[in-house]
Protein backbone atom coordinates (compact mmCIF):
# COMPACT_ATOMS: atom_id res chain seq x y z
CA UNK A 1 0.00 0.00 0.00
CA UNK A 2 1.30 3.31 -0.98
CA UNK A 3 -0.19 6.66 0.71
CA UNK A 4 0.92 10.34 0.16
CA UNK A 5 2.21 12.62 2.46
CA UNK A 6 0.76 15.72 3.67
CA UNK A 7 2.43 19.00 4.19
CA UNK A 8 2.79 21.58 6.77
CA UNK A 9 4.70 24.85 6.27
CA UNK A 10 7.79 25.14 8.45
CA UNK A 11 9.82 28.29 9.27
CA UNK A 12 13.19 28.22 7.68
CA UNK A 13 16.56 28.24 10.61
CA UNK A 14 19.55 29.32 9.84
CA UNK A 15 23.01 28.88 11.31
CA UNK A 16 25.96 31.56 11.73
CA UNK A 17 28.79 29.58 9.23
CA UNK A 18 28.87 28.19 5.49
CA UNK A 19 31.63 25.45 6.02
CA UNK A 20 29.92 22.25 5.44
CA UNK A 21 31.28 18.84 7.58
CA UNK A 22 31.00 15.63 5.78
CA UNK A 23 31.25 12.61 7.98
CA UNK A 24 34.58 11.06 8.75
CA UNK A 25 35.69 7.38 9.50
CA UNK A 26 36.88 9.44 12.85
CA UNK A 27 33.40 10.84 13.68
CA UNK A 28 32.15 7.27 13.30
CA UNK A 29 34.76 5.74 16.07
CA UNK A 30 33.90 8.50 18.00
CA UNK A 31 30.09 7.71 17.98
CA UNK A 32 31.08 4.34 18.06
CA UNK A 33 33.41 4.95 21.35
CA UNK A 34 30.57 6.39 22.88
CA UNK A 35 28.20 3.79 22.30
CA UNK A 36 30.57 1.17 24.14
CA UNK A 37 31.71 3.11 26.98
CA UNK A 38 34.66 4.15 25.96
CA UNK A 39 37.12 7.05 25.16
CA UNK A 40 38.77 8.76 22.08
CA UNK A 41 41.94 8.79 22.09
CA UNK A 42 43.09 12.76 21.69
CA UNK A 43 45.03 11.23 18.36
CA UNK A 44 41.66 10.42 17.37
CA UNK A 45 41.70 6.41 17.69
CA UNK A 46 39.58 4.30 20.36
CA UNK A 47 41.36 3.23 23.38
CA UNK A 48 41.13 3.21 26.77
CA UNK A 49 42.30 6.05 29.23
CA UNK A 50 43.01 9.68 28.66
CA UNK A 51 44.98 9.07 25.14
CA UNK A 52 48.26 9.18 23.81
CA UNK A 53 49.03 13.36 23.59
CA UNK A 54 50.96 14.17 20.82
CA UNK A 55 53.80 15.45 22.80
CA UNK A 56 54.37 12.10 24.48
CA UNK A 57 53.83 10.48 21.14
CA UNK A 58 56.60 12.87 19.14
CA UNK A 59 59.22 11.43 22.06
CA UNK A 60 58.28 8.05 21.32
CA UNK A 61 58.69 8.35 17.89
CA UNK A 62 62.16 9.44 18.47
CA UNK A 63 63.11 7.07 20.75
CA UNK A 64 61.97 4.62 18.47
CA UNK A 65 64.17 6.19 15.72
CA UNK A 66 67.18 6.34 17.71
CA UNK A 67 67.04 2.75 18.59
CA UNK A 68 66.73 2.06 15.15
CA UNK A 69 69.70 4.01 14.19
CA UNK A 70 71.87 2.62 16.94
CA UNK A 71 70.76 -1.11 15.64
CA UNK A 72 71.93 -0.01 12.39
CA UNK A 73 74.98 1.13 13.58
CA UNK A 74 76.09 -1.75 15.42
CA UNK A 75 74.96 -4.14 13.31
CA UNK A 76 77.23 -2.93 10.80
CA UNK A 77 79.90 -2.71 13.43
CA UNK A 78 80.04 -5.83 14.38
CA UNK A 79 82.04 -8.78 12.85
CA UNK A 80 79.96 -11.80 13.73
CA UNK A 81 77.47 -12.24 10.50
CA UNK A 82 74.69 -13.89 12.57
CA UNK A 83 74.75 -11.26 15.47
CA UNK A 84 74.45 -8.46 12.39
CA UNK A 85 71.92 -9.98 11.48
CA UNK A 86 69.86 -10.32 14.26
CA UNK A 87 70.38 -6.46 14.97
CA UNK A 88 69.58 -5.19 11.13
CA UNK A 89 66.49 -7.13 11.78
CA UNK A 90 65.57 -5.67 14.88
CA UNK A 91 66.09 -2.35 13.51
CA UNK A 92 64.28 -2.93 10.13
CA UNK A 93 61.27 -4.15 12.96
CA UNK A 94 61.85 -0.82 14.22
CA UNK A 95 61.43 1.02 11.20
CA UNK A 96 58.34 -0.43 10.58
CA UNK A 97 56.66 -0.37 14.24
CA UNK A 98 57.97 3.77 13.90
CA UNK A 99 56.15 4.27 10.05
CA UNK A 100 52.77 1.96 11.19
CA UNK A 101 52.77 3.90 14.86
CA UNK A 102 53.06 7.56 12.53
CA UNK A 103 50.20 6.85 10.36
CA UNK A 104 47.98 5.65 13.04
CA UNK A 105 48.79 8.09 15.71
CA UNK A 106 50.20 11.26 14.21
CA UNK A 107 46.92 13.11 13.43
CA UNK A 108 44.80 15.81 14.93
CA UNK A 109 43.34 15.56 18.14
CA UNK A 110 40.32 17.74 16.87
CA UNK A 111 39.98 16.78 13.28
CA UNK A 112 40.84 13.69 13.10
CA UNK A 113 43.30 14.06 9.87
CA UNK A 114 46.56 12.68 9.47
CA UNK A 115 49.44 15.34 9.94
CA UNK A 116 52.35 14.51 7.52
CA UNK A 117 55.04 15.75 8.06
CA UNK A 118 54.34 18.75 10.23
CA UNK A 119 56.58 17.97 13.24
CA UNK A 120 57.31 21.47 14.22
CA UNK A 121 54.16 23.07 13.64
CA UNK A 122 51.94 24.59 16.52
CA UNK A 123 48.39 24.12 14.35
CA UNK A 124 46.84 21.38 12.02
CA UNK A 125 46.95 22.63 8.60
CA UNK A 126 43.61 20.59 8.00
CA UNK A 127 41.42 22.76 10.81
CA UNK A 128 43.16 25.42 11.97
CA UNK A 129 43.32 24.06 15.13
CA UNK A 130 45.85 24.41 17.92
CA UNK A 131 47.81 21.09 18.22
CA UNK A 132 48.43 21.20 22.00
CA UNK A 133 44.73 21.98 22.72
CA UNK A 134 42.43 19.36 24.44
CA UNK A 135 38.96 18.74 21.88
CA UNK A 136 36.16 19.61 23.76
CA UNK A 137 34.37 16.45 25.03
CA UNK A 138 31.50 15.67 22.68
CA UNK A 139 27.60 16.04 23.99
CA UNK A 140 25.86 12.75 25.02
CA UNK A 141 23.88 11.62 22.26
CA UNK A 142 19.87 11.60 22.85
CA UNK A 143 19.38 8.16 21.66
CA UNK A 144 15.54 8.38 21.52
CA UNK A 145 14.72 8.21 17.85
CA UNK A 146 10.95 9.22 18.22
CA UNK A 147 12.46 13.03 16.99
CA UNK A 148 15.76 12.84 15.21
CA UNK A 149 16.86 16.54 15.44
CA UNK A 150 19.06 16.80 12.27
CA UNK A 151 20.03 20.49 13.74
CA UNK A 152 22.31 18.63 15.92
CA UNK A 153 25.34 17.67 14.18
CA UNK A 154 26.02 14.53 15.98
CA UNK A 155 22.77 12.80 15.04
CA UNK A 156 23.88 12.07 11.43
CA UNK A 157 24.91 9.65 13.66
CA UNK A 158 21.67 7.63 13.25
CA UNK A 159 22.25 7.25 9.55
CA UNK A 160 23.87 4.09 8.99
CA UNK A 161 24.15 3.15 5.59
CA UNK A 162 23.83 5.20 2.08
CA UNK A 163 23.61 4.70 -1.60
CA UNK A 164 25.10 7.34 -3.87
CA UNK A 165 24.69 9.57 -1.00
CA UNK A 166 26.75 12.23 0.35
CA UNK A 167 25.97 13.01 4.01
CA UNK A 168 27.50 15.94 5.35
CA UNK A 169 26.33 18.81 8.10
CA UNK A 170 25.53 22.18 6.62
CA UNK A 171 26.35 25.10 9.64
CA UNK A 172 24.58 27.42 7.87
CA UNK A 173 21.35 25.54 7.21
CA UNK A 174 21.68 24.00 10.70
CA UNK A 175 20.61 21.17 8.98
CA UNK A 176 21.69 17.74 7.56
CA UNK A 177 22.14 18.14 3.86
CA UNK A 178 22.13 14.66 1.74
CA UNK A 179 23.57 14.98 -1.73
CA UNK A 180 22.94 12.17 -4.84
CA UNK A 181 26.34 11.18 -5.86
CA UNK A 182 25.10 9.46 -8.64
CA UNK A 183 21.45 9.95 -9.03
CA UNK A 184 19.81 6.85 -9.46
CA UNK A 185 18.09 4.56 -6.31
CA UNK A 186 19.63 7.49 -3.69
CA UNK A 187 18.78 6.28 0.25
CA UNK A 188 20.01 6.60 3.58
CA UNK A 189 19.04 4.13 6.35
CA UNK A 190 18.19 4.76 9.24
CA UNK A 191 18.95 2.45 12.66
CA UNK A 192 15.86 2.58 14.72
CA UNK A 193 17.16 -0.87 16.93
CA UNK A 194 19.69 1.28 18.70
CA UNK A 195 16.72 3.71 20.05
CA UNK A 196 16.80 3.52 23.60
CA UNK A 197 14.11 3.23 24.32
CA UNK A 198 13.02 0.89 21.67
CA UNK A 199 9.69 2.09 19.74
CA UNK A 200 6.72 0.16 19.07
CA UNK A 201 5.11 1.30 15.51
CA UNK A 202 1.36 0.60 17.43
CA UNK A 203 1.98 3.49 19.60
CA UNK A 204 3.06 6.18 16.13
CA UNK A 205 0.31 6.73 13.35
CA UNK A 206 2.06 9.57 11.74
CA UNK A 207 6.08 9.97 10.45
CA UNK A 208 7.02 13.55 9.67
CA UNK A 209 10.10 14.66 7.57
CA UNK A 210 11.08 18.12 7.62
CA UNK A 211 13.16 19.42 4.92
CA UNK A 212 13.91 22.39 2.26
CA UNK A 213 14.81 21.76 -1.32
CA UNK A 214 16.55 24.85 -3.58
CA UNK A 215 15.11 25.98 -6.65
CA UNK A 216 18.09 25.91 -8.65
CA UNK A 217 17.92 21.90 -9.36
CA UNK A 218 17.76 19.63 -12.56
CA UNK A 219 13.83 19.33 -12.17
CA UNK A 220 10.78 21.39 -10.76
CA UNK A 221 9.41 18.09 -8.62
CA UNK A 222 10.59 15.77 -6.76
CA UNK A 223 9.19 12.67 -4.62
CA UNK A 224 10.39 9.98 -1.89
CA UNK A 225 9.50 6.99 -0.26
CA UNK A 226 9.93 5.45 3.22
CA UNK A 227 10.50 1.78 3.25
CA UNK A 228 9.56 0.87 6.68
CA UNK A 229 11.21 -2.16 8.43
CA UNK A 230 8.84 -3.23 11.31
CA UNK A 231 8.78 -6.90 13.83
CA UNK A 232 10.32 -9.63 11.50
CA UNK A 233 10.91 -7.45 8.37
CA UNK A 234 14.40 -6.52 9.21
CA UNK A 235 15.30 -4.62 5.65
CA UNK A 236 13.02 -3.02 3.04
CA UNK A 237 10.68 -4.93 0.66
CA UNK A 238 8.71 -4.04 -2.17
CA UNK A 239 5.18 -3.02 -0.66
CA UNK A 240 5.68 -2.22 2.54
CA UNK A 241 6.96 1.85 1.96
CA UNK A 242 4.71 5.22 1.59
CA UNK A 243 5.48 7.57 -0.96
CA UNK A 244 5.18 11.47 -0.47
CA UNK A 245 5.90 14.61 -2.86
CA UNK A 246 7.83 17.40 -2.01
CA UNK A 247 7.68 21.07 -2.97
CA UNK A 248 11.11 22.76 -4.04
CA UNK A 249 10.79 26.37 -3.57
CA UNK A 250 13.58 26.68 -1.15
CA UNK A 251 11.27 27.21 1.63
CA UNK A 252 10.89 24.71 4.71
CA UNK A 253 8.06 22.28 4.66
CA UNK A 254 7.19 19.43 6.61
CA UNK A 255 5.79 16.35 4.88
CA UNK A 256 3.89 14.19 6.81
CA UNK A 257 3.24 10.67 6.18
CA UNK A 258 0.32 8.88 7.50
CA UNK A 259 1.07 5.28 8.81
CA UNK A 260 -2.20 4.18 10.95
CA UNK A 261 -4.13 2.17 8.21
CA UNK A 262 -1.06 0.19 7.48
CA UNK A 263 -1.61 -3.85 7.99
CA UNK A 264 2.53 -4.45 8.39
CA UNK A 265 2.76 -1.46 10.71
CA UNK A 266 3.42 -3.00 13.91
CA UNK A 267 6.04 -4.65 16.30
CA UNK A 268 9.26 -3.02 16.97
CA UNK A 269 10.21 -0.26 14.69
CA UNK A 270 13.87 -2.18 13.21
CA UNK A 271 14.40 0.79 10.31
CA UNK A 272 13.41 3.20 7.97
CA UNK A 273 15.35 3.46 4.59
CA UNK A 274 14.58 6.67 3.47
CA UNK A 275 14.95 7.06 -0.70
CA UNK A 276 15.09 10.79 -0.39
CA UNK A 277 14.59 10.85 -4.19
CA UNK A 278 12.38 8.84 -6.48
CA UNK A 279 14.25 10.34 -9.79
CA UNK A 280 17.06 12.85 -9.63
CA UNK A 281 19.77 14.16 -11.09
CA UNK A 282 23.59 14.19 -10.03
CA UNK A 283 24.35 16.11 -7.48
CA UNK A 284 20.93 17.32 -6.36
CA UNK A 285 20.24 17.17 -2.71
CA UNK A 286 17.85 18.06 0.30
CA UNK A 287 18.22 19.59 3.42
CA UNK A 288 16.22 17.89 6.70
CA UNK A 289 15.97 19.53 9.49
CA UNK A 290 14.00 16.56 11.36
CA UNK A 291 12.01 13.07 10.95
CA UNK A 292 9.54 12.48 13.71
CA UNK A 293 7.40 9.81 14.70
CA UNK A 294 4.20 10.57 16.37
Amino acid sequence: MRLRGIHRANKPLCGLFSRHYCISAAARRQYAAEQTGRTVRQTGSIKGGNGLKLQNFKRLIGWLGSTALVLLVLAKCVSNGTAALILAVLALALVTALTLLHLRYWRCPHCGRYLGRTGCAEYCPHCGKRLDDTPEKPEKMNMNMTEIDFTKPESYFHIKGTNHTSVSYDEEEGALKLTAVRGEDVQSLLEYRNSKPSLKAEFYSTISVTYKIVTDQSADNYSCELFLCTGEQQGAAAGMSVTGDYIADGEYHTLTFDVSDLDFWYGKINAIRFDYFNSCADGDYIYLKSIQLS
